[in-house]
């Protein structure tokens, strides 16, 4: 549905107020950038991932969650090659320990001789009464034809129940069952069953947590954001009042769909006349551009019917051959947290997949103090709301607990653009990005506070 907004809507004057506000915000969030622009020195950049990803709430429960408990030396001795006996390997080898093949041969059987009370269907009826009509060559009614089903299917149900009996007896001796007996045993007695749902249902929060920032984000600001761009666009013609909007929009091209347009502003003559990208952290500029600015070269010089945009194909409109201004939504950078890190989610997943490759990891023993309450929180069962609070109130790190000597940077360097496919040095940064796209296209916004 395409949305617009009456002339005295209250929102052109909430609009107003937040764009009097751009320039301040944009020096706000470009000052913070320049500390941490990634593509000036991996080895800075590195340190800052690990300094702040110390500090995160989920490396912080994750820390917490391996000194709930001691896992028992017989896991180390069935762990995988190089895995070290932690809770959260053990939990992941426990994920995939089988209960052996004599485990399943009593399953199947159970199942099979549960389909054996199941009643025939009329098709099985009349396929015995027709075999045996053509056995016997005389009429065979449908009581005779089930009478004939019931005792076949009882010779059937006995023989399944002695080799179900005779494989249970198998399955008590069984060594690869009876071991998996004893590791699930170990693995509750020892507090890492209790401790690892317990973590389950917090993470679980923290993960949903992220997801709601960017859904309140669009709620939120959407209509906000068309005005603003409404404003800036409008001309004494084309009043912001004439202008209409559509949220969630397709990019096709020749009829498939190739990606998602969080917002598209139309002009009176229901022509689109510019797009929105909206990214919930500001570190997520340069992403944002890419997903669309590739697209919107290509819709210039293409022929008319080639792009097309609409929430279905049915109701598109071709913007062939268009100059589509794309604008940006974000909001400032957080004041703590792994926000800070000003790193793009694809650039920062890459560089701790590489400090893995080393062995090395970001969880830190200086953070052990920090971590005692949630041990206690995990161990207890605490409410979900109490180990969040814990970890949204917790000051951030101000100290590098990491030993650079540790890593291998050059290896690392090289790791990363091997996943990325270019290097940081070559990537566009956020604070690049925001260098090249004129500050009109740029909107901000202050950090969500949670509804």
């Amino acid at each position: 549905m395409v949305l617009s907004l009456r002339k005295k809507s209250q929102v052109w004057e909430h609009a107003r107020l937040l764009l009097n506000q751009q320039d301040a915000w944009n020096k706000t969030m470009r000052g913070s950038l320049e500390e941490m622009d990634p593509s000036l020195d991996i080895r800075q950049t590195v340190c800052r991932v690990c300094r702040m990803l110390s500090r995160s709430p989920r490396t912080l429960l994750r820390q917490a969650l391996e000194r709930t408990c001691v896992v028992p030396h017989e896991f180390v001795e069935v762990l995988p090659t190089g895995s070290e006996g932690s809770v959260y390997n053990v939990k992941t080898f426990m994920a995939t320990l089988s209960k052996g093949k004599a485990y399943d041969r009593v399953q199947t059987l159970r199942n099979k001789i549960l389909l054996v009370d199941k009643p025939p269907d009329e098709q099985v009826l009349e396929n015995i009464a027709r075999g045996l009509e053509k056995k016997h060559r005389k009429h065979v009614g449908s009581a005779q034809a089930h009478a004939i089903w019931a005792a076949k299917n009882e010779q059937r149900r006995m023989r399944l129940e002695d080799e179900a009996k005779n494989a249970e007896e198998a399955l008590q001796i069984d060594s690869e069952y009876l071991m998996y007996q004893r590791l699930t045993r170990m693995w509750k007695e020892c507090g890492g069953l209790i401790s690892w749902e317990n973590f389950q249902r917090y993470n679980s929060k923290i993960d949903k947590s992220r997801g709601i920032r960017g859904l309140d984000f669009e709620t939120r600001y959407g209509e906000i954001i068309f005005a603003m761009m409404a404003l800036r666009l409008s001309t004494f013609a084309d009043p912001p009042w004439t202008f209409s909007y559509q949220t969630n929009v397709h990019w096709f091209h020749i009829g498939k769909a190739v990606g998602e347009i969080d917002i598209i502003l139309y002009d009176q003559h229901n022509k689109a006349v510019a797009i929105c990208e909206m990214k919930t952290s500001c570190h997520e500029v340069a992403a944002g551009a890419r997903q669309h600015e590739a697209k919107l070269d290509s819709v210039c010089i293409a022929p008319a019917g080639v792009w097309t945009i609409g929430k279905s194909l049915s109701d598109a409109i071709d913007v062939s051959g268009q100059t589509i201004p794309l604008f940006i939504a974000t909001m400032l950078p957080s004041e703590k947290g792994v926000e800070m890190t000003g790193i793009e989610p694809a650039v920062l997943f890459s560089i701790c997949q590489a400090i893995r490759n080393q062995g090395k990891g970001v969880m830190h023993p200086s953070n052990d103090d920090v971590c005692q309450p949630l041990v206690s929180m995990l161990q207890d069962g605490a409410p979900v709301d109490e180990p969040i609070s814990y970890l949204h109130n917790l000051p951030p790190s101000t100290e590098n607990p990491h030993n650079e000597d540790n890593l291998d940077f050059d290896q690392l360097d090289e790791d990363v653009t091997m996943m990325l496919r270019e290097s940081l040095h070559d990537r566009e940064s956020p604070l690049q990005c925001l260098d090249r796209i004129p500050n009109e296209q740029v909107l901000l916004f202050p950090r969500l506070k949670p509804l």
